[in-house]
């Protein structure tokens, strides 16, 4: 049975726009939004964190008292634990 993935481990991302397959494992997140969970593929993940979401996280960090140099550093961080993904593309 080479190639078969059973049902229980894939889902369908939940931007109405894409709904491509994921496979639960692969590059999925579970994204919270108040009492709202949401299965998203990494390329809408990267879609809903850009760059102006970043500068802007930057700017409350640094007004709720993290060092303006660090800020960039707390935030890489925070995107590896929740999102699991890399936020700063060199």
């Amino acid at each position: 049975m080479d190639g078969v993935v059973p049902m229980n481990m894939i889902t369908r991302c939940d931007n109405s726009r894409c709904s491509r397959i994921i496979y639960k494992g692969d590059s999925y997140y579970k994204v919270h939004m108040g009492d709202f969970e949401f299965d998203l593929c990494r390329n809408c993940v990267e879609l809903i964190v850009g760059e102006d979401e970043i500068r802007e996280s930057e700017k409350m960090l640094v007004q709720n008292g993290i060092e303006k140099d660090e800020a960039s550093t707390v935030l890489q961080a925070l995107g590896y634990v929740l999102l699991d993904t890399e936020l700063y593309k060199d």
